[in-house]
């Protein structure tokens, strides 16, 4: 059995400087006698910041730093984007602004991929922008499916007759018909996508400013005459 010890501590909190002023006696270590000044002419807290702040002065260059005012941020809402189509509709309607046919439902092209490998991608959209003048025109308005079968086949062929290279169909949107479906549209792109392929490279919506989504642009394959 261990033996108690004979001087046992006071406590057993840790005292690193307990001794410190023995140390100091002992190494003859002189300290200043010089302490702290505290303001004993009962100044409140603000008027001692007020006296200590009387001592700052203003730094005259700062001024010219050019502050620049953050921009508020404003969230678009739903409000904001219609007013915004409306705008667009308004000035479309005016004539004070356009839009693109190939952004639109209605419009269409088409590049034979019998003849891709001759001509550039973009052979139909630039049929669209008009870069081959149109030579003749069939106006198809009034036409039965009936009579459109036997008079684009006969337009077709003296086109290529006479060695034409773009041509023009006036087929109309169909918004009077009582059904509202461009009936001599959808037959025209049928007849040139199947019967007539051969004879055609390309064809796409017309230009704006000639007929737009009311006509065709087509560009005929030249007959061998040899």
């Amino acid at each position: 059995m261990n033996k108690a010890s004979k001087n046992p501590p006071d406590d057993f909190s840790y005292k690193p400087f307990k001794h410190l002023n023995d140390i100091i006696r002992d190494k003859g270590i002189q300290l200043s006698e010089e302490k702290t000044k505290i303001s004993d002419n009962g100044l409140s807290d603000e008027e001692l910041f007020a006296s200590e702040m009387s001592k700052v002065r203003e730094i005259k260059e700062f001024r010219r730093l050019a502050i620049k005012n953050k921009q508020p941020f404003h969230k678009p809402t739903k409000t904001d984007s219609d007013r915004e189509v409306i705008n667009a509709l308004s000035n479309i309607v005016s004539g004070r602004g356009g839009f693109s046919l190939r952004d639109t439902q209605e419009y269409v092209e088409w590049l034979n991929p019998k003849y891709a490998a001759f001509y550039r991608k973009d052979t139909a959209k630039k049929l669209h922008e008009g870069a081959y003048s149109v030579q003749d025109y069939l106006d198809m308005h009034g036409m039965t499916l009936d009579d459109a079968d036997v008079i684009v086949d006969n337009f077709l062929n003296e086109s290529m007759i006479k060695g034409l290279r773009c041509v023009k169909f006036i087929h109309g949107r169909g918004l009077r018909s009582p059904s509202g479906a461009a009936i001599l549209k959808d037959a025209l792109i049928k007849w040139l996508m199947g019967r007539y392929h051969k004879h055609i490279i390309a064809f796409a919506t017309a230009p704006h400013y000639n007929g737009g989504l009311g006509a065709l642009h087509v560009l005929l394959m030249r007959r061998n005459t040899r």
